[in-house]
């Protein structure tokens, strides 16, 4: 058995002192992204259903971590999806882009504007004494999820979503 087969290529790499293709050690422009959904939520009652208008206020809290570049050309975007309920169709609802500026110790912290949305879902009215019910269809547009991505020129470097494609679905 040759000694290559015994051994990672990266351990072999590593006690011969060879470095990777391109000069670079694999990932090192790599970032992690780590992100917390806050939310809040009001709930005003429809007058003769039991059923609520929900209005969502969504803040990402983004957490970047990985190895600091001088100078310093990443970018992170972040992305707020939303469903219209009467369409079915998939909406931005904020985007924005900031420069990389990890701190000394390797990480930066990232807070998205606050992204509100307001939805009724299917619900049934009832009239009177007699409760004749009708169908009332689902109506505004419902938080969906985000993505996170990491750019390092063309080549995203690092990357969060929920649900996850969800910014391959538009």
């Amino acid at each position: 058995m040759s000694f290559l087969r015994l051994f990672p290529i990266t351990f072999v790499m590593a006690l011969t002192g060879a470095t990777p293709l391109r000069g670079q050690l694999p990932g090192s422009d790599r970032v992690r992204v780590q992100v917390t959904v806050q939310t809040e939520t009001e709930r005003k009652n429809l007058k003769g259903t039991h059923t609520d208008r929900i209005t969502e206020h969504r803040t990402l809290a983004i957490r970047l971590t990985g190895k600091i570049l001088n100078p310093e050309t990443r970018m992170a975007r972040w992305t707020i999806y939303g469903k219209d309920l009467q369409t079915n169709k998939i909406t931005t609802l904020g985007t924005e882009e900031v420069p990389l500026a990890l701190g000394q110790d390797g990480t930066q912290a990232v807070a998205s504007k606050r992204i509100s949305t307001t939805f009724t879902p299917d619900h049934i009215l009832s009239h009177g004494k007699n409760r004749e019910a009708g169908k009332v269809a689902a109506e505004g547009v419902k938080y969906l999820g985000y993505a996170v991505h990491v750019s390092h020129g063309e080549k995203i470097v690092g990357e969060a979503s929920d649900p996850p494609g969800v910014d391959k679905r538009k």
